[in-house]
């Protein structure tokens, strides 16, 4: 079903989505370098910093940011789904290679309400 047809009925709602990056587990044996990134449609933001991974545990304090319009569904009294993509990435003295990739549903916590930290709405 295409995309226009799912949004009859629905009213939009633009967000502004931050995510907090404090520290990135993994359990790793080489010296290497991490850095995360963001991704919805032509949105990427990579974080700022590539911390070293010192006992498998990167320290970041890094913010990335990107807007997302969401669409509201009155009948179902929530927004429909919205994916964004987070990939760690390792980075090597001659490469970057993936190590991870997990897909997060943005209207999932703008569905919280008032309890999603992740999101404030712009008007």
């Amino acid at each position: 079903m295409s995309k226009f047809i799912q949004r009859i009925g629905t009213a939009s709602t633009k967000f502004a989505v931050e995510i907090h990056l404090t520290k990135v587990e993994i359990s790793l044996l080489q010296q290497c370098r991490v850095s995360v990134t963001l991704k919805r449609g032509e949105h990427v933001k990579e974080t700022k910093t590539q911390p070293p991974l010192v006992n498998g545990e990167a320290i970041f304090d890094d913010r990335l940011n990107i807007p997302a319009t969401l669409y509201y569904v009155k009948k179902k009294d929530g927004y429909l789904p919205k994916d964004a993509t987070l990939s760690l990435n390792i980075i090597t003295a001659n490469t970057t290679r993936l190590a991870g990739l997990t897909k997060v549903d943005l209207a999932h916590y703008a569905n919280l309400g008032l309890q999603g930290i992740l999101f404030k709405r712009v008007n």
